[in-house]
């Protein structure tokens, strides 16, 4: 009676007979293969995945964890390991870099990313050119500085571009108070908007309630400030309601009438 594969790759690795376990991986079941290659010694599984092909080799990177994928991608040459990510499925790739820790993360781009004209003929076509697509999300020198009482200025967001494509996700890292919620809220339109817009459009958010409800929510909710400091802000939404309901009154009266 034959061994089941599990066994005779076993056996085979035992051995180390690394022509027939290339050729024994492809007949098993991917998640099959890539468990039983996270069985074999570290210094093993470098060796076996040396001499896969390449093909194979972005199979097995797509399901192993992403720590293990990246030093084993990193125990072949600059080529294949750009080979092998271009190779891999664009939905697994992704998953990868999202896994993957900010240094770890810049490394690998910095390998991926050609330097010069050969790198670039060998670089994955996920660097090649692009079609262009629409922003969904898109800023240019947004900026927001906050007024000290002695008159000068607190810049808390420096000039920043930002675009966001479709199906992209992007977050916004970094300790706190350096300025990320203050940044969405620009983007959103619940802040005073940048001092590199005109003057006329900073004035209008000056009437936006969304601007004090969001101030009221993060101070109640966040803060637990106490009813009796939350005066500034009511005071600009009681005016913009008398306001409005006041200019809304009138409206209808005068085609009533």
């Amino acid at each position: 009676m034959p061994s089941p594969p599990t066994d005779k790759f076993r056996a085979l690795l035992s051995r180390e007979d690394w022509d027939h376990l290339v050729a024994l991986l492809p007949r098993l079941d991917p998640a099959v293969a890539a468990d039983l290659f996270l069985e074999i010694p570290v210094e093993q599984r470098e060796m076996l995945f040396r001499r896969l092909p390449i093909d194979l080799a972005a199979r097995l990177a797509e399901l192993l964890p992403y720590y293990d994928t990246y030093v084993l991608l990193h125990s072949r040459s600059i080529q294949d390991l750009i080979a092998i990510v271009d190779r891999m499925n664009p939905g697994e790739r992704v998953r990868f870099f999202d896994e993957l820790p900010e240094a770890s993360w810049q490394i690998l781009m910095d390998e991926l990313g050609p330097t010069d004209a050969a790198a670039t003929a060998a670089a994955p076509s996920i660097f090649l050119a692009q079609p262009p697509v629409d922003a969904i999300v898109q800023a240019r020198h947004v900026e927001k500085s906050f007024q000290r009482a002695d008159g000068g200025l607190v810049q808390v967001i420096a000039p920043t571009d930002l675009s966001v494509e479709p199906g992209i996700i992007i977050a916004l890292l970094g300790p706190s108070g350096s300025g990320k919620s203050t940044l969405l809220r620009m983007l959103s339109g619940l802040a005073t908007p940048f001092s590199s817009m005109p003057d006329v459009l900073q004035d209008i958010m000056i009437i936006n309630p969304l601007r004090y409800a969001l101030d009221l929510a993060k101070r109640v909710y966040l803060e637990g400030a106490a009813f009796e400091n939350l005066f500034a802000d009511f005071l600009p939404l009681f005016v913009i309601g008398v306001v409005t309901l006041t200019g809304a009154a009138w409206l209808f009266r005068r085609r009533l009438h």
